[in-house]
């Protein structure tokens, strides 16, 4: 049971050090939920009248003071958003970032840009500095996590877009995104031809969907092919550079090792092109390599690098449009105009350069 005493959060601070309280102070004062109190609070949503005294009391007791930014996200906007990006060093995420920004310029909304860094518990934090700021809405790339979470920012009003990931549970909010699975048939069916057979995959972590997406049109296009699915020719790691590295290596150093393969971010392309070098491999005469995200420096390697292309800027503009939409349609009572289905795929391109040839005798 949660302490009765409003003192117990700022026991043994100094007098006039004491933070202003927060909705999570209440929420812990009257032993409910952060959303719970939201919705006492602001109005939205129905709680009963004996949950609604207890949080008023609770708040009473605390002194607290709506935030001077808005007490309700309806009706008094801050024209903020927030943007929560996954990783703030890839540069997918960046032009993704530019899209929303320039939508946000356009409809007169100020955006706070936070980063997860993959990490729950920071996404955690920045949901949390986003609900108490009174953020009219937010774009993320989310971690596949927190599912929880996501739900109590919703519950509470707030509008919500993703990008390129969904949340598993969360069914009833617009997510913006390519089509994965299709990008990675096509990839791999363009190394088919060429005439591979041994074809690996780097991937990301598997609870994020855009992993599993992208693996599971690896595994069609091998289908299609009438290639067998070897699962020594994957290797599931995070995102991160480095580990990039360690399961390009492992998969290159195999007694019987690929002739080509498929890195499914540009983070993983660079760890491919790292191990290649490092055990002294040739691209494309040794190993062929085809990498989602065509970002620019893909161009400027030698050999320039096939590709498999996002419209990064239009997934950030069409994010930001619909989320930007959501919150005019609150403050209207007017529907907004979003897909029927909250899903929107847009296509990918495969650009074919230097990076992929047909597979050299051994």
């Amino acid at each position: 049971m949660a302490s009765t005493n409003p003192d117990d959060r700022t026991a043994g601070k100094p007098a006039g050090t004491r933070r202003p309280p927060t909705i999570r102070d209440i929420a812990r004062l009257a032993d409910v939920s952060k959303s719970a109190v939201a919705r006492a609070l602001n109005g939205d949503g129905y709680v009963s009248p004996e949950l609604r005294d207890r949080v008023l009391e609770a708040a009473r007791a605390l002194g607290y003071k709506p935030n001077v930014m808005g007490r309700n996200l309806r009706l008094q906007r801050t024209h903020a958003i927030g943007l929560i990006i996954a990783d703030i060093t890839n540069p997918f995420y960046s032009f993704v970032a530019d899209g929303v920004l320039e939508v946000a310029r356009e409809s007169g909304y100020r955006v706070v840009v936070l980063a997860s860094d993959e990490d729950p518990a920071l996404e955690r934090q920045c949901l949390d500095l986003l609900m108490e700021s009174r953020a009219d809405g937010i774009v993320a790339v989310p971690t596949g996590a927190n599912t929880r979470a996501w739900q109590q920012v919703a519950d509470v009003g707030a509008k919500v877009v993703l990008i390129d990931r969904d949340v598993p549970g969360l069914d009833d909010v617009d997510i913006v995104r390519v089509d994965n699975v299709d990008g990675a048939r096509t990839a791999v069916r363009h190394l088919v031809e060429l005439g591979h057979t041994r074809i690996a995959t780097l991937v990301g972590p598997t609870q994020i969907s855009t992993a599993r997406e992208r693996l599971e049109g690896y595994r069609l296009a091998l289908h299609d092919a009438g290639i067998a699915y070897d699962p020594r020719l994957v290797v599931s790691n995070s995102y991160k550079r480095e580990h990039g590295t360690e399961a390009a290596l492992e998969l290159l150093r195999q007694p019987d090792p690929p002739t080509a393969i498929l890195a499914t971010n540009n983070l993983l392309g660079e760890a491919t092109l790292l191990a290649a070098d490092q055990l002294g491999l040739a691209i494309p005469q040794d190993i062929s390599v085809v990498m989602f995200d065509d970002v620019p420096w893909a161009e400027l390697t030698r050999p320039k690098l096939t590709t498999v292309s996002q419209p990064t800027r239009q997934i950030g503009r069409l994010a930001c449009r619909q989320l930007v939409e959501q919150i005019e349609a609150a403050r209207t009572g007017v529907p907004a105009a979003g897909p029927a289905d909250h899903d929107t795929a847009l296509p990918t391109e495969l650009l074919v350069r230097d990076s992929t040839a047909p597979p050299s005798p051994r």
